[in-house]
Protein backbone atom coordinates (compact mmCIF):
# COMPACT_ATOMS: atom_id res chain seq x y z
CA UNK A 1 0.00 0.00 0.00
CA UNK A 2 2.57 2.43 0.90
CA UNK A 3 4.50 1.70 -2.79
CA UNK A 4 1.41 2.74 -4.49
CA UNK A 5 0.73 5.53 -2.17
CA UNK A 6 4.77 6.72 -3.25
CA UNK A 7 4.59 6.35 -7.12
CA UNK A 8 0.77 8.06 -6.82
CA UNK A 9 2.70 10.72 -5.36
CA UNK A 10 5.52 10.87 -7.26
CA UNK A 11 2.96 10.48 -10.44
CA UNK A 12 0.93 13.57 -9.25
CA UNK A 13 4.68 16.15 -8.33
CA UNK A 14 5.70 14.97 -12.35
CA UNK A 15 2.32 15.72 -13.73
CA UNK A 16 2.14 19.26 -11.56
CA UNK A 17 6.07 19.95 -12.66
CA UNK A 18 4.38 19.03 -16.38
CA UNK A 19 1.66 21.49 -16.15
CA UNK A 20 3.29 24.00 -14.97
CA UNK A 21 6.46 24.23 -17.74
CA UNK A 22 3.45 23.48 -20.28
CA UNK A 23 1.79 27.00 -18.71
CA UNK A 24 4.65 28.77 -19.54
CA UNK A 25 3.42 31.45 -22.32
CA UNK A 26 6.20 34.08 -23.03
CA UNK A 27 9.08 32.59 -25.66
CA UNK A 28 12.64 34.20 -24.57
CA UNK A 29 13.81 34.44 -28.38
CA UNK A 30 10.64 36.57 -28.99
CA UNK A 31 11.58 40.43 -28.65
CA UNK A 32 8.83 42.37 -26.83
CA UNK A 33 8.44 46.25 -26.38
CA UNK A 34 8.68 45.77 -22.53
CA UNK A 35 12.59 44.82 -22.76
CA UNK A 36 13.39 47.21 -25.65
CA UNK A 37 15.90 50.14 -24.38
CA UNK A 38 14.73 53.03 -25.11
CA UNK A 39 17.70 54.97 -26.22
CA UNK A 40 18.19 52.21 -29.16
CA UNK A 41 14.43 52.51 -29.81
CA UNK A 42 14.68 56.29 -30.33
CA UNK A 43 18.35 55.78 -32.20
CA UNK A 44 16.12 53.34 -34.25
CA UNK A 45 13.08 55.97 -34.70
CA UNK A 46 15.05 58.81 -35.95
CA UNK A 47 17.47 56.35 -38.61
CA UNK A 48 13.72 55.25 -39.57
CA UNK A 49 12.33 58.59 -40.19
CA UNK A 50 15.37 59.85 -41.97
CA UNK A 51 14.48 57.08 -44.65
CA UNK A 52 11.36 57.72 -44.77
CA UNK A 53 11.67 61.78 -45.13
CA UNK A 54 14.19 60.54 -48.06
CA UNK A 55 11.74 58.65 -49.61
CA UNK A 56 9.11 61.62 -49.66
CA UNK A 57 11.39 63.95 -51.27
CA UNK A 58 12.78 61.99 -54.17
CA UNK A 59 8.98 61.83 -55.18
CA UNK A 60 8.62 65.13 -54.39
CA UNK A 61 11.88 66.38 -56.06
CA UNK A 62 10.69 64.11 -59.24
CA UNK A 63 6.83 65.42 -59.60
CA UNK A 64 8.03 68.99 -59.17
CA UNK A 65 10.63 68.48 -62.06
CA UNK A 66 14.02 69.36 -59.71
CA UNK A 67 14.88 65.93 -60.85
CA UNK A 68 14.03 63.90 -63.79
CA UNK A 69 10.80 62.03 -63.99
CA UNK A 70 10.97 58.81 -65.68
CA UNK A 71 7.70 58.69 -67.25
CA UNK A 72 5.95 59.88 -70.45
CA UNK A 73 3.38 61.52 -68.53
CA UNK A 74 2.18 62.94 -65.01
CA UNK A 75 -0.47 59.73 -64.57
CA UNK A 76 1.67 57.24 -66.11
CA UNK A 77 4.89 58.19 -64.20
CA UNK A 78 4.16 56.25 -60.93
CA UNK A 79 1.54 53.30 -59.94
CA UNK A 80 0.47 51.91 -56.36
CA UNK A 81 3.33 49.83 -55.49
CA UNK A 82 5.99 52.79 -56.50
CA UNK A 83 5.31 53.92 -52.56
CA UNK A 84 5.45 50.95 -50.83
CA UNK A 85 8.69 52.01 -49.22
CA UNK A 86 7.21 54.93 -48.51
CA UNK A 87 4.07 52.81 -46.56
CA UNK A 88 6.23 51.05 -44.73
CA UNK A 89 8.62 53.01 -43.73
CA UNK A 90 6.12 55.29 -41.93
CA UNK A 91 3.29 52.52 -40.81
CA UNK A 92 5.48 49.47 -39.79
CA UNK A 93 8.81 51.11 -38.67
CA UNK A 94 8.35 54.80 -37.74
CA UNK A 95 4.62 55.01 -36.61
CA UNK A 96 4.58 51.55 -34.39
CA UNK A 97 7.97 52.48 -32.83
CA UNK A 98 6.68 55.99 -31.93
CA UNK A 99 4.38 54.47 -30.27
CA UNK A 100 5.76 52.04 -27.96
CA UNK A 101 8.64 54.27 -27.42
CA UNK A 102 5.82 56.84 -25.96
CA UNK A 103 4.65 53.79 -23.57
CA UNK A 104 7.60 53.02 -22.07
CA UNK A 105 9.63 56.06 -21.46
CA UNK A 106 6.44 57.71 -20.34
CA UNK A 107 6.14 54.79 -17.43
CA UNK A 108 9.59 55.65 -16.86
CA UNK A 109 9.25 59.19 -16.98
CA UNK A 110 11.95 59.70 -19.85
CA UNK A 111 9.87 62.76 -20.59
CA UNK A 112 12.18 64.07 -23.30
CA UNK A 113 12.35 60.91 -25.14
CA UNK A 114 8.63 60.94 -25.44
CA UNK A 115 8.57 64.46 -26.47
CA UNK A 116 11.43 63.56 -29.34
CA UNK A 117 9.01 60.55 -30.77
CA UNK A 118 5.86 63.28 -30.76
CA UNK A 119 7.27 65.77 -32.89
CA UNK A 120 8.68 62.88 -35.34
CA UNK A 121 5.45 61.19 -35.30
CA UNK A 122 3.44 64.45 -36.18
CA UNK A 123 5.97 65.03 -38.73
CA UNK A 124 5.33 61.69 -40.25
CA UNK A 125 1.21 62.15 -40.45
CA UNK A 126 1.75 65.82 -41.76
CA UNK A 127 3.86 64.23 -44.81
CA UNK A 128 1.82 61.60 -45.39
CA UNK A 129 -1.58 63.67 -45.53
CA UNK A 130 0.26 66.03 -48.08
CA UNK A 131 1.29 62.97 -50.13
CA UNK A 132 -1.71 61.19 -50.18
CA UNK A 133 -4.91 62.73 -48.68
CA UNK A 134 -7.01 60.81 -45.93
CA UNK A 135 -4.83 57.60 -44.85
CA UNK A 136 -5.45 55.52 -41.87
CA UNK A 137 -4.57 56.70 -38.15
CA UNK A 138 -6.70 55.83 -35.44
CA UNK A 139 -6.42 52.22 -36.66
CA UNK A 140 -3.62 51.58 -38.09
CA UNK A 141 -1.29 50.20 -35.69
CA UNK A 142 -4.29 47.56 -34.66
CA UNK A 143 -2.08 44.47 -35.34
CA UNK A 144 -5.35 42.51 -36.24
CA UNK A 145 -6.83 45.10 -38.18
CA UNK A 146 -5.88 44.76 -41.85
CA UNK A 147 -8.15 47.20 -43.49
CA UNK A 148 -7.99 50.28 -41.29
CA UNK A 149 -10.56 53.51 -41.23
CA UNK A 150 -8.73 56.52 -43.33
CA UNK A 151 -9.31 59.45 -41.01
CA UNK A 152 -9.63 62.78 -43.10
CA UNK A 153 -6.50 64.50 -43.70
CA UNK A 154 -8.22 67.40 -41.34
CA UNK A 155 -8.08 65.53 -38.40
CA UNK A 156 -4.95 63.96 -38.91
CA UNK A 157 -3.63 67.96 -39.05
CA UNK A 158 -5.32 68.26 -35.85
CA UNK A 159 -4.01 65.11 -34.40
CA UNK A 160 -0.59 66.34 -35.20
CA UNK A 161 -1.17 69.98 -33.13
CA UNK A 162 -1.92 67.78 -30.74
CA UNK A 163 0.97 66.03 -30.54
CA UNK A 164 2.99 68.58 -30.99
CA UNK A 165 1.89 70.62 -28.11
CA UNK A 166 2.38 67.60 -25.65
CA UNK A 167 5.65 67.18 -27.15
CA UNK A 168 6.23 71.19 -26.22
CA UNK A 169 5.09 70.17 -22.41
CA UNK A 170 7.20 67.14 -22.07
CA UNK A 171 10.72 69.04 -23.29
CA UNK A 172 9.66 71.34 -20.15
CA UNK A 173 9.76 68.52 -17.77
CA UNK A 174 12.77 67.51 -15.94
CA UNK A 175 13.02 63.62 -17.00
CA UNK A 176 14.28 60.70 -15.13
CA UNK A 177 17.45 60.47 -18.06
CA UNK A 178 18.35 62.27 -21.38
CA UNK A 179 18.50 60.89 -24.57
CA UNK A 180 21.92 63.02 -25.52
CA UNK A 181 23.73 59.67 -27.02
CA UNK A 182 20.72 58.14 -28.04
CA UNK A 183 19.48 61.68 -30.76
CA UNK A 184 20.93 62.09 -33.44
CA UNK A 185 19.37 65.20 -34.47
CA UNK A 186 20.10 67.54 -31.82
CA UNK A 187 21.65 65.38 -29.06
CA UNK A 188 19.20 65.51 -26.44
CA UNK A 189 18.75 69.35 -26.88
CA UNK A 190 15.11 70.07 -26.11
CA UNK A 191 15.50 73.94 -26.64
CA UNK A 192 16.29 73.11 -30.30
CA UNK A 193 13.64 70.42 -30.35
CA UNK A 194 10.98 72.71 -28.95
CA UNK A 195 11.98 75.17 -32.00
CA UNK A 196 11.30 72.14 -34.11
CA UNK A 197 8.06 71.51 -32.61
CA UNK A 198 6.71 74.99 -33.03
CA UNK A 199 8.28 75.81 -36.93
CA UNK A 200 6.52 72.32 -37.47
CA UNK A 201 3.09 73.99 -36.42
CA UNK A 202 3.72 77.47 -38.17
CA UNK A 203 4.04 74.92 -41.27
CA UNK A 204 0.69 72.66 -40.48
CA UNK A 205 -0.88 76.40 -40.20
CA UNK A 206 0.56 77.90 -42.74
CA UNK A 207 -0.97 74.85 -45.53
CA UNK A 208 -3.90 75.08 -43.84
CA UNK A 209 -4.48 79.19 -44.51
CA UNK A 210 -6.18 78.67 -47.17
CA UNK A 211 -9.37 76.71 -45.54
CA UNK A 212 -8.87 78.06 -42.33
CA UNK A 213 -7.43 81.53 -42.98
CA UNK A 214 -8.10 83.36 -39.84
CA UNK A 215 -7.25 80.65 -37.35
CA UNK A 216 -4.42 79.74 -39.40
CA UNK A 217 -3.32 83.79 -39.69
CA UNK A 218 -3.71 84.12 -35.63
CA UNK A 219 -1.67 80.72 -34.89
CA UNK A 220 1.20 81.88 -36.72
CA UNK A 221 1.23 85.15 -35.67
CA UNK A 222 1.21 83.74 -31.88
CA UNK A 223 4.45 81.13 -32.54
CA UNK A 224 6.22 84.94 -34.38
CA UNK A 225 5.66 86.43 -31.07
CA UNK A 226 6.49 83.74 -29.33
CA UNK A 227 10.09 83.88 -30.81
CA UNK A 228 11.16 80.32 -30.09
CA UNK A 229 11.22 79.31 -33.97
CA UNK A 230 14.36 77.98 -36.06
CA UNK A 231 15.95 81.03 -37.36
CA UNK A 232 19.77 80.18 -37.05
CA UNK A 233 21.68 77.31 -39.13
CA UNK A 234 22.69 75.74 -35.52
CA UNK A 235 19.19 75.20 -35.22
CA UNK A 236 18.08 73.47 -38.56
CA UNK A 237 16.41 70.08 -38.03
CA UNK A 238 18.76 68.00 -40.03
CA UNK A 239 19.81 64.53 -39.60
CA UNK A 240 23.15 64.26 -39.81
CA UNK A 241 24.02 61.05 -41.71
CA UNK A 242 27.92 59.53 -41.52
CA UNK A 243 31.06 59.42 -43.66
CA UNK A 244 31.74 55.60 -43.41
CA UNK A 245 31.88 54.03 -46.58
CA UNK A 246 32.27 50.40 -45.50
CA UNK A 247 29.54 47.94 -43.57
CA UNK A 248 27.92 49.88 -41.67
CA UNK A 249 27.29 52.15 -44.42
CA UNK A 250 26.12 55.25 -42.72
CA UNK A 251 26.44 57.89 -46.04
CA UNK A 252 23.89 59.47 -47.40
CA UNK A 253 21.39 57.88 -49.26
CA UNK A 254 21.86 60.37 -52.69
CA UNK A 255 25.40 59.51 -52.10
CA UNK A 256 25.39 56.10 -52.30
CA UNK A 257 22.93 56.46 -54.91
CA UNK A 258 24.93 58.60 -57.53
CA UNK A 259 28.17 59.40 -56.28
CA UNK A 260 29.29 56.19 -54.85
CA UNK A 261 27.53 53.97 -57.13
CA UNK A 262 27.30 55.80 -60.43
CA UNK A 263 24.70 58.07 -61.14
CA UNK A 264 21.23 56.93 -60.55
CA UNK A 265 18.96 60.50 -60.61
CA UNK A 266 19.32 63.45 -63.01
CA UNK A 267 18.74 66.65 -62.09
CA UNK A 268 15.88 68.36 -64.79
CA UNK A 269 17.01 70.23 -67.38
CA UNK A 270 14.53 72.66 -67.18
CA UNK A 271 15.81 73.10 -63.50
CA UNK A 272 19.29 73.06 -64.26
CA UNK A 273 18.43 76.11 -66.65
CA UNK A 274 16.13 78.35 -64.17
CA UNK A 275 19.29 78.19 -61.82
CA UNK A 276 21.59 78.98 -64.33
CA UNK A 277 20.28 81.42 -66.73
CA UNK A 278 17.53 82.62 -65.08
CA UNK A 279 18.97 84.28 -62.25
CA UNK A 280 20.07 88.27 -61.78
CA UNK A 281 23.01 86.68 -59.73
CA UNK A 282 24.55 83.12 -59.46
CA UNK A 283 22.49 80.98 -57.79
CA UNK A 284 24.69 79.31 -54.58
CA UNK A 285 23.20 75.75 -55.38
CA UNK A 286 24.90 75.36 -58.84
CA UNK A 287 28.19 74.98 -57.28
CA UNK A 288 26.83 71.45 -54.83
CA UNK A 289 24.12 70.36 -57.68
CA UNK A 290 26.34 70.23 -60.93
CA UNK A 291 29.91 70.69 -59.80
CA UNK A 292 32.61 68.15 -59.03
CA UNK A 293 33.84 69.97 -54.98
CA UNK A 294 37.02 68.37 -55.11
CA UNK A 295 39.34 69.03 -57.69
CA UNK A 296 41.97 66.56 -56.68
CA UNK A 297 39.42 63.60 -56.52
CA UNK A 298 40.30 59.84 -55.42
CA UNK A 299 41.98 57.79 -57.45
CA UNK A 300 40.16 54.59 -55.52
CA UNK A 301 37.99 52.99 -58.02
CA UNK A 302 35.84 51.51 -54.75
CA UNK A 303 35.13 54.99 -53.73
CA UNK A 304 34.16 56.48 -57.13
CA UNK A 305 33.32 53.80 -59.38
CA UNK A 306 32.92 56.10 -62.88
CA UNK A 307 37.16 56.36 -62.58
CA UNK A 308 37.46 53.77 -64.83
CA UNK A 309 33.95 54.33 -67.08
CA UNK A 310 34.58 56.47 -70.76
CA UNK A 311 32.76 59.86 -70.42
CA UNK A 312 29.58 59.83 -72.27
CA UNK A 313 29.78 60.84 -76.16
CA UNK A 314 28.15 64.01 -75.97
CA UNK A 315 31.21 65.45 -73.44
CA UNK A 316 33.82 67.62 -75.37
CA UNK A 317 37.23 66.12 -74.51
Amino acid sequence: MKKIIYILCLTFGVSVFTSCELDEQVDPNVLVPEGADTDFLLNGIETQFANFFSGTSDFGAELTRMETLTGPTYEAAFTATSFDAVWEDAYAEVLVDTDVLQTIALEIEQFHHVGIAQVIEAYTLITLVDMFGDVPYTEALDPINFVPYADSGESIYNAALTLLDQAIANFALTPSSTPEEADIIYLGNVTKWTKAAKTLQVKIHLQRRLVEEGTSRSAINALIADNDLIQQNEDAFVFTYGTNAQAPNSQHPDYNANYAGGANEYMANSYMDLLANDKSSADPRITYYFYRQDVDPTDDVTELDCINSAAPPWYSP
